[in-house]
């Protein structure tokens, strides 16, 4: 995963920039912070199949394999259960391609924990699945406790009659922080993030102003943006300067497999218009 997978976490937090600032940098390490390699180990036992964990991308597995729930281990002591199993495509050069995505689940017992959550997506390979990409929470015992610093949520979605993954990562934090991924297929038949322009200093700020609070919502045809615009010395309640706002779309077209290597991604979202309110 490159930078694009962060590209969207413009929560915009003053409070949180040390923590974004270090997801960043392990995503530019194409290692997210919040992926960790899990092995997979099977138990026979009862007639079953119990997975003790969820196979590395690039692994061939079965359907029964990869909706087996989680068992405890060192970092993650209760078990995650599945909580959605989601079969869909996702739209690419070569046409559609059969996806199945795996939620679990597990319930910390920390207060104020987001959930601990692994999420696997894998190809339809003939009968099995090969493992494209497995997200899983930074979670961890603390004071005894299991604790979760992010969960996810993920669905299929429609953008110009094509298919497209969406996953949105929850940050704790005082903002409330989101990263927002939209994932496609690229040309090699990978998954690939759709990158998003960068919406940190747009044009329409005038000097001294900047944005904070940020956040995107899924439009149906699009993305909407919005953050206050503040001045350095505003309270995070109160931007002085009123809002700014963004809509973007999705443009481009999927490429052959014969275009060569480091072509322009086949899609980006990119601003087609931009506004401030004053509130």
């Amino acid at each position: 995963m490159t930078r694009n997978g962060a590209n969207l976490c413009y929560g915009l937090i003053t409070s949180n920039y040390k923590k974004l600032t270090l997801r960043r940098a392990a995503l530019e390490h194409n290692r997210p912070m919040c992926y960790r390699p899990l092995f997979l180990i099977f138990v026979a036992a009862a007639n079953c199949v119990a997975a003790a964990g969820v196979a590395e991308p690039g692994q061939i597995v079965s359907k029964d394999q990869l909706i087996a729930p989680l068992a405890p281990e060192q970092d993650h002591p209760l078990p995650r259960v599945v909580i959605k199993v989601d079969e869909d495509n996702l739209s690419s050069a070569a046409g559609a391609k059969d996806v199945l995505v795996v939620h679990y689940r597990a319930k910390p017992t920390s207060k104020y924990s987001f959930h601990d959550d692994v999420v696997a997506i894998a190809f339809r390979d003939g009968e099995n699945y090969r493992v494209a990409e497995v997200l899983q929470s930074d979670a961890g015992i603390v004071n005894g406790e299991l604790d979760s610093e992010n969960e996810y949520e993920e669905e299929f979605i429609s953008i110009n009659n094509m298919r497209f993954l969406y996953v949105r990562n929850r940050v704790s934090g005082s903002g409330g922080v989101v990263e927002h991924n939209v994932y496609s297929v690229s040309r090699a038949a990978n998954l690939e993030i759709i990158p998003f322009p960068d919406l940190k200093k747009p044009k329409l700020l005038n000097p001294g102003e900047e944005l904070r609070n940020g956040y995107f919502k899924f439009s149906g045809e699009g993305f909407d943006f919005e953050a206050g615009i503040y001045q350095p010395q505003d309270a995070e309640c109160c931007p002085a300067n009123g809002a700014y706002h963004a809509q973007l779309k999705l443009q481009g077209s999927f490429q052959p497999s014969t275009a060569p290597p480091g072509t322009a991604p086949d899609y980006e979202f990119v601003v087609v218009k931009e506004w401030r309110t004053k509130d």
